[in-house]
């Protein structure tokens, strides 16, 4: 099963984003485990497991909220609507599927 992280902060993330967690939990049941990340503040990041910091290092991070599938950074600063950003990841399921 993959593995969707979104990660996300109260000083500047998207307020919506837990009702994205679950629409995408509905969505991927099957398919992709869904963690949502809330940053208290955007300096502290402990919230974020340090090995999900190893594989975020180097990659680029624009802005917030980040959608991360399987340790690579899918998208990062406002989210385009929901149905968009959701075939973006499926896409990308789809495509790891094909190449394992």
């Amino acid at each position: 099963m993959h593995e969707l992280i979104l990660i996300n902060a109260r000083c500047g993330g998207d307020p919506e984003l837990g009702r994205y967690a679950e629409f995408l939990r509905r969505k991927l049941a099957d398919r992709a485990q869904v963690e949502m990340l809330e940053l208290e503040s955007c300096e502290d990041i402990s919230a974020v497991p340090s090995s999900l910091i190893a594989q975020l290092m180097g990659q680029t991070i624009t802005g917030l909220p980040v959608v991360v599938l399987d340790g690579k950074v899918l998208s990062s600063g406002p989210l385009p609507n929901w149905m968009d950003s959701f075939e973006m990841i499926r896409a990308a399921i789809e495509s790891q599927v094909r190449t394992t």
